[in-house]
């Protein structure tokens, strides 16, 4: 599934994002992980979500011409008493800190857990600050995920 942001909610989600301190990715991710629980009826998921970028510890980054990206598994634990900004930032934290290692292969972290497949949904979440990819409409930022089956809309308590 894609979406496209209808216009000027980028800019509304990336003020609530500002508000509760953390960056319009962890608010994205996170509303995902929110979903799958809702989903699954657990408060504790795991999904893919795609990362790009030139990280120093690569060997010979420096030459390499392309795109590089990644698969990282992404956690959001959120008991039902949780308050929603504690969840935003304890899942900024979390990435934070899995920051430097987002260049290992995910084959390498399946490996590295045991736990063979980690996920069965992947969320991609493009943001384009300040510019427009090619041919792309005039809403900054899309989102979309795949997962093995279809998903209801969230809906809010």
């Amino acid at each position: 599934m894609h979406r496209d942001l209808p216009a000027g909610l980028a800019d509304r989600l990336a003020a609530v994002a500002r508000d509760h301190g953390v960056t319009p990715g962890t608010l994205f991710e996170t509303a995902w992980g929110l979903v799958l629980m809702a989903m699954t009826g657990r408060d504790d998921v795991v999904f893919g979500a795609s990362v790009s970028g030139r990280h120093p510890d690569v060997d010979g980054v420096e030459s390499m011409v392309g795109l590089l990206f990644n698969t990282v598994p992404v956690r959001v634990r959120a008991a039902p008493a949780d308050p929603l900004t504690a969840v935003l930032r304890r899942v900024q934290a979390e990435q934070s800190e899995l920051f430097d290692h987002t260049f290992v292969a995910l084959a390498d972290v399946q490996r590295a857990t045991g736990l063979g497949t980690l996920f069965d949904t992947l969320f991609v979440f493009q943001n384009f600050p300040g510019m427009r990819p090619t041919g792309a409409s005039a809403r900054p930022a899309t989102c979309g995920s795949s997962a093995g089956r279809s998903a209801t809309p969230p809906t809010t308590r």
